[in-house]
């Protein structure tokens, strides 16, 4: 072929169009050899699952007659009448629902998802009602398939899950009524930002709770507590008609508000959105943070039918502040409480030790060192110290002790440091050496002193004496803050909670001057907020579902290094919600891992671990 182009010019344009054929050719074969390696992976998993196959299909026995029953039911169930056929149930080692079937197959898959229904309920009741970390939760299934046939989901694609059954329980549409209840508080961890979480619940729902509930007469009396005719009020203190105590089933999560500062005026906003889209509450209630107040007083101002309630919980924490900073006693025992505590609970009388006390509403939490108080004393009362140490003996402190009582206490110098297995077995001793007429006269003196056990406990416990009237005292306290909860918390909160109230302690006999004023304090409150309270309806008086929700949710995130608010703030929606197959078949449906990414933009932004990542990686 003649070419008419300068010989130059050829050259240089063959050279580059041999290299880019050469280059051609080298992606083919990179691309072939890519393919063979793919063709071999597949051929070895084949052969692999279909050896895995054979040895399951050998070992499949054939079902017994109760196992062919359980299969005739379910073939003739109408609830599984239209059975996917690309989805059966597993009829060996199949796991057996002990709740009623739902209205969908749970051996059904959600549309577009490889894990079928069951598994996706078993995974989130795993970490919502057991709580269990995610990857605890995948190593519980790996526990399982050694001897059930049920798959395994990763820790990452259990925790998508939840995410997005939190979300989609949070983004469900909230029925516009008029009878609405708001609770709400603020979440606060690492970090800038805070959690304005309102929870929801209906007066129509409380009145159903009630027509449910049984009544109660009594008021539990823990029989622990009972010392020197200081106990607990008796069973016909109290009448428990109704049932206001919320489980986290009975509310749902109205709104979740990520902001990096919170003030009254941002607090007013948001009730003001959530009323447009919910209807105009009849109640909130919440304690009385700074901004939460403000923003509460607003919207009341401008909707005067709402009744604005305090939180009796926290108004009870406030007056046992105040009251008790005030008594030095009260004090001292506190104090004396932590110390013994830190030098006894690594001996041989730490099953004695008090109980830790929580640097966070400690007064609302003396309720268990007033009992370990109340039980020290009977302990000391009965003179039975052989759980500490059985043994006796005498050392020379407790022979000085016994000198100015004891004029033969040269005798007993023998006896030093000398250790008898029961007490028995030491005045046997003593009668041999001085003689049973001389020992009598003083073996109870004796016993007293060389008792190593009694020795033991009076060193550490011996000044609980000096506290027994303070502790009687709280324990009349402890007794009127047991009413009042018990009522409010029972019976809800309105016109007549005050004059229920001052009849149920009018039976008690209160002596000291401590719980006299803390029964004044109550009853000004009860006052006061069952008076806001419209006549002849009974309303919310405690917003302890919120706290226990919080405390459910920060139990579950303390694993999390760096605990700020992270994306696991939507497991509290998933906390309050009653998950059926049906359900998550529809949340599964509707909200996509996309929708998760997007909402977690848009709210909270980079977590305090990714910042710390990218900041320090």
């Amino acid at each position: 072929m003649d070419y008419k182009s300068p010989i130059k010019k050829l050259v240089k344009f063959f050279l580059i169009s041999r290299d880019k054929w050469k280059e051609r050719a080298l992606e083919k074969q990179k691309k072939i050899e890519q393919l063979e390696v793919k063709v071999r992976d597949l051929s070895n998993s084949r052969d692999k699952w279909k050896e895995k196959y054979k040895q399951l299909k050998a070992n499949i026995k054939k079902p017994s007659m109760k196992e062919d029953k359980l299969l005739d039911k379910r073939s003739n169930s109408k609830e599984l009448m239209h059975i996917d056929n690309k989805n059966p149930a597993p009829l060996e080692g199949e796991m057996i629902l002990k709740k009623e079937l739902a209205q969908v197959n749970p051996w059904s898959r959600p549309v577009s998802h490889i894990y079928n229904l069951c598994t996706m309920h078993i995974a989130m009741e795993l970490i919502l009602s057991s709580l269990n970390s995610f990857r605890g939760a995948m190593k519980a299934f790996k526990a399982f398939s050694e001897y059930y046939l049920v798959e395994v989901p990763s820790w990452v694609t259990i925790e998508n899950w939840i995410l997005r059954f939190g979300l989609y329980e949070l983004q469900r549409p909230i029925d516009a009524r008029n009878d609405w209840i708001y609770i709400l508080d603020h979440t606060v961890q690492a970090g800038r930002q805070k959690g304005l979480v309102i929870l929801g619940v209906t007066k129509e729902h409380l009145r159903q709770l009630s027509a449910n509930s049984f009544p109660s007469s009594a008021i539990p009396i823990n029989e622990e507590w009972q010392f020197q005719g200081i106990e607990y009020l008796r069973a016909d203190v109290l009448r428990l008609p109704d049932r206001f105590n919320l489980s986290h089933q009975d509310v749902r999560v109205l709104k979740i508000i990520i902001d990096e500062h919170s003030n009254g005026d941002l607090i007013y906003q948001h009730l003001n959105d959530l009323a447009n889209e919910t209807g105009v509450p009849v109640q909130i209630i919440s304690d009385h943070g700074s901004d939460l107040k403000r923003g509460v007083d607003l919207f009341v101002k401008d909707h005067s039918d709402v009744c604005y309630t305090y939180d009796i919980t926290h108004e009870i924490g406030l007056l046992l502040k105040k009251l008790l900073e005030k008594e030095p006693f009260c004090q001292k025992f506190l104090t004396w409480c932590g110390i013994v505590r830190q030098k006894v609970l690594q001996t041989e009388l730490g099953f004695l030790a008090p109980p830790a006390q929580k640097s966070k509403s400690r007064y609302l939490n003396l309720a268990p060192l007033i009992g370990w108080g109340c039980n020290l004393l009977k302990y000391q009362e009965k003179s039975d110290f052989n759980q500490i140490n059985p043994n006796d003996s005498l050392d020379c402190q407790t022979l000085m002790d016994m000198i100015s009582s004891i004029s033969t206490a040269n005798e007993l110098q023998v006896f030093l440091n000398q250790t008898y297995s029961t007490p028995k077995e030491f005045i046997a001793a003593i009668e041999e050496k001085m003689g049973a007429e001389k020992a009598v006269k003083f073996q109870k003196r004796l016993l007293e002193h060389a008792n190593i056990g009694a020795l033991r406990f009076d060193e550490y416990f011996g000044d609980i004496q000096k506290f027994k009237k303070i502790i009687l005292n709280l324990v009349e306290v402890i007794n009127v803050i047991q009413v009042v909860s018990i009522q409010v918390k029972n019976e809800g909160l309105n016109n007549e909670s005050a004059a229920i109230f001052l009849k149920s302690v009018g039976k008690t006999d209160l002596s000291s001057e401590l719980s006299k004023e803390l029964v004044i304090r109550i009853n000004h409150y009860l006052e006061t907020e069952g008076g806001n309270i419209p006549q002849g309806q009974t309303l919310l008086g405690t917003s302890d579902i919120i706290e226990s929700i919080f405390g459910k949710y920060k139990l579950f995130t303390s694993k999390v290094k760096l605990q700020g608010i992270s994306q696991l703030i939507l497991t509290i929606p998933a906390f309050t919600a009653n998950i059926t197959p049906q359900r998550i078949k529809e949340a599964f449906e509707t909200i996509r891992s996309i929708d998760v990414k997007k909402w977690l933009d848009e709210n909270l932004g980079p977590s305090i671990l990714a910042k710390r990542r990218q900041a320090l990686n």
